[in-house]
C-alpha cells in the first residue's frame, strides 16, 4: 500500500502538514521506483565490461540503496502513526510477511541456477552454510566475491533490513508503542552501533553491522516524526533541496575519502526523499501510470533484476558483437526488461506471496480477504461493451450497498481503443485472476462472453483461470454463436467451445442455446443454467394509454441493421391502412442514418419517421417511459435488455420469435410476437396496438407484472447467487 492510500484509512492520525501535502507522498512512492532504477543500471555496467567496454560505469547510481534506506526508515515511522496499536511483534510480523516470500522464492532460483546450471552464474558458486545464512538474513562472507553478500547478492541490504526491523520492534516494546519514543531508542541505537568503530577495532559481522550507512535509517525515522509534526507546505522550492541531493549523490564517491557512506551518501539521499514530499508533483496520464508501477513494483524489480540481467548479459554477448552502439543497446534492452519483468513479478509473485504470509502469519490483511471473497466480472466497456456490458454493471452493482457475500471486481478485457489494446487487456485481467487465487482471496471469475471473437478470447481466459484453480462461470450472451460454430472448421468449432468446456458451469440466456451445449459441445446439461436477464427501471407509476394524445408514439430502440430489421418495419409503416389514428415513430440508434433515412423517403412517411440517432441509457429509458409502443423487429436476438426496460416501463412491445424471446415473454399477454422477416404480419401488429388503446393498456399492465415477476434486477440477482451457490458452492457457509 502506498503512503496516499493509508491517509485515507487512518485521517485523524494525519499532521495538518500531511492533509495540505496528501498528493505529495504519492511522489515518495514514484521516487522507490527511481532507486530501483539506479541501482538496475548500476548492475548493466558490469554486463558492458565484459562485451568490452573499459569503464566500470558512475559508481553514484549505487546509492539508490542509500535512498532506499532513508525511505525505510520514513515508512516505518509513518506506518506507526497509522497503526498507533501494533505492537514490536505484530510489526514483526507484518514486516516478514512484506519482505520474506519474495527473496526466499528468488534466492531459491538462483541456488537452483548454481547447483544444476554452474556455467550460467558469471560470479558465484554453490555453498552450503552460505546458501542457509541467506535465508536466515545472516551476513556472510560470499565465497567468490569475499564480501557479505548472500546469494541472492542485491539481498544484502535485506540484512540490513531485517536487523533495522528487529531494533525497532524493541523499541516499540520498550516504549509502549509511543512513537516518538520509539523514533529516540531507534536513532540512539543506530548512532551508538555507527560510532563503535571509531573507538574500538571491528571486524567480520561486527564491521558489517556498525557501519554508517545504518544512520540512513535514522535519518529516514526523524524525518518521518518532522513530517508528522510539522506544517510544512508544497512548494516548487523545494526542487532546489532535491536538486543539492542529486548533486551530492554525483560528488559522494569521492566524499567518501574523507566522509563515511552514511555522511557523503546519507545526507545528500535525506535531502532527495525530503524534497520529494513537498514538491507539488501530480502526474497524470500514462506517465503517472508508469512511475506508478514502477514504484509499486521497486522491491519486485530490485530483487529480481539481478538474475535477470545476467541472462540478458550473456545472451546478448552471443548474438551481438560489441561496441558503442551494442553498448547503448543492451543498456537500453536491459533497463526496461528489467523494470518490465519486475512488475511482472510484482503482480505475479510477490503480491500473491505477501498476502497468503499474511493470512498464514495471522495478518489482518489475510483476515480480509477470507470474510469476503473476490468475485471478478469479465467484460467489455464503455460502447464495445453494448447489452454485455451493461449486465456486467449489473452484476458489479450487487454490491453497492455492501451487504454482498462476494466482492464484485471489474476485469475489462476491451474498451474503444481496438484490438491490441484488447490483448493488453486481456492480459491484465489473466494476471489480476492469479494473484488473487495465489493470494487466496478469490471467489470465483463470472466471465461474460459474445461473438466469436469474444469467445476465443475469452476462451484464453477461462483456460489459464481454470489453470490456477479457480471457479470460472461462463455466461453466453451472443446471438449467433452457435450459428457460427455450424459453419466453421474443426479447429476454429475447437476454439470457440473452448470457454464453455473450460468453465466451471455455464450460463445461457435460453434453452436454444443449452441444447447447443449439450448436443453439440458435449457440455453436460448439470454444468449448464438457463438465466433471464434482469434490468433496473426508473420508479414506475401505471401508464395510462387510454388518456387522448394527438398521435400514438411508435420507437425503435436499437442499431439501425439489417438483422435488426428496419427495413421491414419501414416497409410495414408504408402498408399501413390511411384510416387508423394518427402515429409517429422514432428511430433511436446510430447506423446508417442515410441509408433508411432514403427508405422512409421512398416510403413516402418521412413525415411521420424521425431519426434521433444515438442516446445514452437515461434517454433511452426516458424515451420508453413516453412511447406508446416499443418495436423491434429483430432477425437474431438473445433476449434484448431493451424489451426487457419496455415490459418495465409498460409500454406494450411488438417482437420477433427468435432467441430465448418465446420462451420468456408470453405472446399475447407479455406483447405481440411476429414471425421475423413477416412484414403483412408486423403491419397487422402496428395497427392493432394503433388502432386498439385498450389493447395497449392491457398488455402494458401484463408486461409490467411480468417485469416484476421475471425482469427485475432484484429477481436476476437472486438467480445469479443462486446459481453460484448451488453449482459453484460461493460463497461457502
Amino acid at each position: 500500500m502506498n503512503a496516499s492510500t493509508a491517509e485515507k484509512e487512518h485521517p485523524t492520525i494525519l499532521s495538518a502538514a500531511q492533509e495540505r501535502g496528501r498528493k505529495t507522498l504519492d511522489s515518495v512512492q514514484y521516487l522507490r521506483g527511481v532507486a530501483a532504477m539506479l541501482v538496475v543500471l548500476y548492475h548493466v555496467f558490469p554486463q558492458l565490461e565484459r562485451m568490452g567496454l573499459a569503464y566500470e560505469g558512475p559508481q553514484a547510481l549505487s546509492a539508490g540503496v542509500d535512498i532506499f534506506f532513508v525511505i525505510s526508515g520514513f515508512v516505518m515511522v509513518y506506518s506507526t502513526a497509522r497503526h498507533p496499536m501494533r505492537g514490536g511483534f505484530a510489526f514483526l510480523r507484518d514486516r516478514i510477511a512484506r519482505v520474506v516470500p519474495l527473496y526466499w522464492l528468488l534466492t531459491l532460483v538462483m541456488i537452483l541456477l548454481l547447483v544444476f546450471v554452474p556455467a550460467a552464474a558469471q560470479t558465484s558458486r554453490f555453498d552450503m552454510l552460505h546458501a542457509v545464512a541467506s535465508f536466515l538474513f545472516f551476513p556472510w562472507m560470499h565465497p567468490v566475491q569475499h564480501q557479505y553478500w548472500p546469494v541472492l547478492v542485491p539481498g544484502w541490504t535485506l540484512n540490513y533490513e531485517m536487523f533495522f526491523y528487529v531494533v525497532f520492534a524493541v523499541a516499540l516494546i520498550i516504549s509502549r508503542r509511543r512513537r516518538t519514543m520509539v523514533v529516540v531508542l531507534s536513532c540512539t541505537s543506530l548512532a551508538v552501533l555507527s560510532l563503535v568503530p571509531v573507538f574500538f577495532n571491528v571486524s567480520g559481522i561486527f564491521d558489517f553491522y556498525t557501519r554508517s550507512l545504518i544512520l540512513e535509517f535514522g535519518y529516514g525515522m526523524l524525518l518521518g516524526e518532522l513530517f508528522l509534526r510539522t506544517r510544512g507546505k508544497t512548494s516548487n522550492g523545494w526542487w532546489a533541496v532535491i536538486l543539492i541531493g542529486i548533486m551530492g549523490l554525483a560528488v559522494s564517491p569521492m566524499m567518501m575519502h574523507v566522509a563515511s557512506q552514511g555522511i557523503a551518501a546519507g545526507i545528500p539521499a535525506l535531502l532527495i526523499v525530503l524534497g520529494a514530499l513537498y514538491i507539488p508533483l501530480d502526474l497524470k496520464g500514462s506517465g503517472e501510470r508508469i512511475a506508478r508501477k514502477i514504484g509499486d513494483a521497486s522491491y519486485s524489480i530490485y530483487l529480481s533484476h539481478y538474475i535477470l540481467m545476467s541472462a540478458l548479459g550473456q545472451l546478448w554477448r552471443k548474438i551481438l558483437p560489441g561496441g558503442p552502439i551494442s553498448w547503448i543497446g543492451f543498456a537500453v534492452f536491459a533497463t526496461m526488461t528489467c523494470a518490465v519483468f519486475g512488475i511482472v513479478v510484482h503482480y505475479l509473485l510477490e503480491k500473491p506471496l505477501s498476502n497468503a504470509a499474511a493470512r498464514w502469519l495471522g495478518g489482518a490483511k489475510g483476515q480480509a480477504s477470507a470474510t469476503r471473497p473476490i468475485a471478478y466480472v469479465v467484460a467489455p466497456s464503455g460502447q464495445a461493451g453494448g447489452g454485455m456490458g451493461r449486465v456486467k454493471d449489473y452484476i458489479l452493482s450487487f454490491d453497492e450497498d455492501g451487504s454482498s457475500q462476494l466482492e464484485f471486481r471489474p476485469l475489462i478485457t476491451r474498451d474503444n481503443r481496438g484490438f491490441a489494446a484488447s490483448l493488453w487487456l486481456t492480459g491484465q485481467a489473466v494476471m489480476s485472476i492469479w494473484r488473487a487465487r495465489l493470494s487466496g482471496e478469490l471467489g470465483l471469475v463470472h466471465i461474460n462472453l459474445g461473438d466469436k471473437a469474444s469467445a476465443i478470447r475469452k476462451g484464453l481466459v477461462a483456460l489459464l483461470a481454470r489453470g490456477s484453480g479457480a471457479l470460472v462461470v461462463v455466461h453466453l450472451h451472443a446471438v449467433e454463436l452457435d450459428a457460427d460454430w455450424r459453419m466453421s472448421g474443426k479447429i476454429m468449432r475447437w476454439a470457440i467451445g473452448l470457454p464453455f468446456r473450460a468453465a466451471s458451469t455455464n450460463i445461457v440466456l435460453g434453452d436454444i442455446w443449452r441444447n447447443w451445449l449439450i448436443n453439440d459441445l458435449g457440455v453436460k446439461p448439470e454444468r449448464i443454467d438457463v438465466l433471464a436477464n434482469g434490468v433496473p427501471v426508473p420508479a414506475y407509476e401505471r401508464r395510462d394509454h387510454l388518456a387522448p394524445r394527438s398521435a400514438v408514439h411508435l420507437l425503435f430502440l436499437g442499431n439501425l441493421l439489417e438483422r435488426k430489421g428496419v427495413s421491414d418495419l419501414i416497409a410495414a409503416l408504408a402498408g399501413l391502412p390511411a384510416d387508423l389514428p394518427a402515429w409517429r415513430l422514432s428511430f433511436a440508434g446510430g447506423g446508417d442514418l442515410v441509408r433508411y433515412t432514403n427508405a422512409v423517403k421512398v416510403a413516402g412517411i418521412s413525415d411521420k419517421v424521425a431519426f434521433l440517432g444515438w442516446v445514452d441509457q437515461n434517454g433511452a429509458q426516458k424515451l420508453l417511459a413516453e412511447a406508446d409502443v416499443m418495436v423491434l423487429p429483430s432477425y437474431h436476438e438473445g433476449l434484448p435488455l431493451v424489451i426487457l426496460e419496455a415490459l418495465g416501463a409498460g409500454t406494450p412491445v411488438i417482437a420477433t420469435s427468435v432467441g430465448a424471446i418465446p420462451q420468456f415473454v408470453e405472446a399475447e399477454r407479455d406483447a405481440l410476437i411476429i414471425a421475423p422477416g413477416a412484414r403483412t404480419e408486423l403491419s397487422a401488429a402496428l395497427a392493432r396496438l394503433i388502432g386498439d388503446a385498450s389493447l395497449r393498456q392491457k398488455i402494458g399492465d401484463q408486461a409490467r407484472a411480468t417485469y416484476e415477476r421475471n425482469f427485475s434486477l432484484a429477481v436476476f440477482r437472486t438467480n445469479l447467487l443462486a446459481i453460484y451457490k448451488t453449482r459453484l458452492q460461493i460463497p461457502k457457509e
